[in-house]
Formats: structure tokens, C-alpha cells, sequence
């Protein structure tokens, strides 16, 4: 049986890139063939990057610069976690392996009690990227597809518990609003993962099973497939809310999208996960929260009616997740084909 919330000590788990690494090739052969992997974490994966980028072609090089525009500075070994890939298929998977002290942003993104939850988080959304249908392209359908491989992975390894994932849904919630990062809105797919009755079943997928359910969740709950709700968000976010007048004013703005969209839609969901997460996480006094208002008749009738929702429609998973963090195997067969998962071809 896989460890409940109480009993997954933080000495339980161990995250070892080489193994992720390992297992990612076995798994997923055909994808992986032309990836290089970088731990980040490494001393000389500077030495890695610099052999690796020298061998290029030109084209290549110029393809792997336009994709970090973030950060243009591929060689400075400073990179974010990030995946690439071109034509032909040669790609690299880059991700932490060692790293304990998270930024600001990757706190807000997913704030696990266990470090090790959170590299092998990264790593498995990096590899997403990679082996999930249409996944390696910039976007929110690849972000719902990378989230949605990684809380997949993570249930089959036992790293994640339910909890973990509202956690990660959470931060994601956060950063659309917090950094206008519409991109990876991906809330309503992860909540669907945790609510999923059939969650255990999720414990005996094949990895090329587990690759088609992340991009059927993508294709669901992604921009792509319901663009009005997109642009409701989009509309109701100021470009760039890096400071507490603008973020109040998307606060606002999100409170219209509850208060004029229909209730079984998903701009009002995405509307009101933000907004139920943004205060609670103030009423828990997360930083940088503080000047945020939610007092006043306006807001009580916005709550007012996201409770009223909340009476068909599991808003945060808030349900799903009181009943048990854990995700364990549904019976013998399942049990025993997690035992042989190691030794499959």
C-alpha cells in the first residue's frame, strides 16, 4: 500500500537524478533517443552544456536560442529547468538535481515539505514536455500536458500524494495572478487528477498510457479547447501585475468574471480557484499578500457565489483531498504490476 500524508517521512523519499534519467530512456525509448540531460545542480555542467552546444548545427543553435528567450544565455549553466527539441529530434532535458533552497517564483509554482518532491516534480514535467503529444511546443495545452504527466509520475512513484498535487494546483493558481503566467494555468487539469474517481487506476498505466491520459487532460482543460474562457482570464489579468495596485486591480477583475460568467464554465472555475486560493493563502499571511483587500459587500457576494458552486462543482479539490492525501494501488494485480514496473522493457 502506498504511505499516507502521516506516514511519508521527509528521509523516505530520495530523488537521484541518474535513476530519473534511467528510467526516462527505458520508458520512453523512441523519445529519448537524441535528448541530452543536464542536472543543473552539477559541478561542471557548465563543461556538459558548452560540449553540447558546440556540436550543434547552426540551425540547431539558432532553434535552441529562440526557445530560451527567458534566459538567451544557454551556456551560462544558470538556466532554468527547461526541455528543447527539434526536428530531427535531437533535445535536452534540463532539471535540478540536488537543489533545497527554492526562489520566490518556484515557492509560489510548488512548495513541497520534501525537497525531493520537488525535483522529481521538475524533472518529470520537463520530461512531459518530451514524450507527451504536441507537449514540446510553448503554450498552455504543453504546460497542461507537462503538469498532468508529472502528477501522473508522481502518484505511479509514490513521491506525490494528493495533497502534494492541491499544492502544486495551488501555486499554479497563484501565479496566473499573482505574475499575470496564463501559460501555465493548469489548476483545472490537476484538480481533475486529484477529484478522478478513478485515480487508481492511474497506479498500473503503461508509460505510453500515462503520456496519452496527460495530453487527453491537456486537450480537455486547456486553452485550446475552451478559448472563451481564456480570454475571459486574459482580459480580467493586467499585463504584467508585478505590483499590489495592479494585482488588486486583477483581483477585481477576476471578481467580474465570477459575478457575470455562468457557473459551469470554466472561466468562472479558473476565476474562482484563484480567487479562494489568493485569500486563503492571505488569511494564512503569505507574504507579499498583505495590501490585498477581500472585505467589503462586493466580496461577500463574490464568495457568496463561489459557495454556491462549490455545492456541485469540487472548487480546488478541496473535497477530494479531506478524504485521503494518498493514492494507493486498487487491488493485487496493480500492486503487483507497480513491483514489476522496474524490470519492464
Amino acid at each position: 500500500m502506498g504511505a499516507t500524508d502521516a506516514e511519508q517521512s521527509p528521509s523516505s523519499l530520495r530523488f537521484d537524478f541518474n535513476k530519473a534519467v534511467a528510467d526516462a530512456r527505458r520508458d520512453f525509448p523512441a523519445a529519448t533517443a537524441k535528448v541530452t540531460f543536464f542536472d543543473l545542480d552539477a559541478p561542471d555542467v557548465e563543461a556538459q552544456m558548452k560540449k553540447f552546444y558546440d556540436g550543434l548545427s547552426p540551425a540547431d543553435k539558432k532553434n535552441i536560442d529562440d526557445n530560451r528567450y527567458e534566459d538567451p544565455d544557454f551556456l551560462s549553466g544558470k538556466s532554468n529547468p527547461a526541455a528543447w527539441r527539434s526536428k530531427d529530434g535531437t533535445g535536452i532535458l534540463m532539471a535540478y538535481g540536488t537543489r533545497t533552497h527554492l526562489s520566490d517564483v518556484e515557492q509560489m509554482a510548488f512548495n513541497p515539505t520534501e525537497a525531493a518532491k520537488h525535483l522529481q516534480y521538475t524533472f518529470q514535467h520537463e520530461l512531459g514536455h518530451l514524450v507527451v503529444k504536441n507537449a514540446d511546443r510553448h503554450g498552455n495545452y504543453a504546460e497542461h500536458a507537462a503538469d498532468a504527466f508529472a502528477v501522473l509520475r508522481g502518484f505511479q512513484s509514490s513521491f506525490m500524494t494528493r495533497r502534494d498535487v492541491k499544492e502544486i494546483s495551488d501555486g499554479r493558481a497563484m501565479l496566473g495572478w499573482f505574475n499575470c503566467d496564463v501559460t501555465h494555468i493548469t489548476s483545472m487539469s490537476l484538480d481533475a487528477l486529484i477529484i478522478n474517481p478513478k485515480q487508481k487506476n492511474f497506479m498500473s498505466l503503461t508509460p505510453d498510457e500515462t503520456a496519452q491520459l496527460a495530453q487527453r487532460h491537456a486537450e480537455k482543460f486547456s486553452s485550446a479547447y475552451e478559448p472563451v474562457s481564456f480570454v475571459n482570464i486574459w482580459n480580467a489579468l493586467p499585463r504584467w501585475g508585478q505590483d499590489d495596485e495592479r494585482r488588486a486591480a486583477g483581483l477585481d477583475g477576476l471578481a467580474n468574471v465570477v459575478m457575470k460568467t455562468e457557473r459551469d464554465s470554466m472561466s468562472f472555475y479558473v476565476a474562482a480557484r484563484m480567487l479562494t486560493t489568493a485569500k486563503a493563502k492571505k488569511d494564512a499571511g503569505v507574504p507579499g499578500l498583505a495590501a490585498m483587500d477581500f472585505k467589503g459587500e462586493k466580496w461577500d457576494k463574490v464568495f457568496a457565489r463561489i459557495d454556491r458552486a462549490k455545492k456541485s462543482r469540487d472548487i480546488g479539490a478541496e473535497k477530494a483531498v479531506g478524504k485521503d492525501g494518498a493514492v494507493k494501488p486498487k487491488n493485487a494485480v496493480q500492486k503487483l504490476a507497480l513491483r514489476l514496473k522496474p524490470f519492464s522493457v
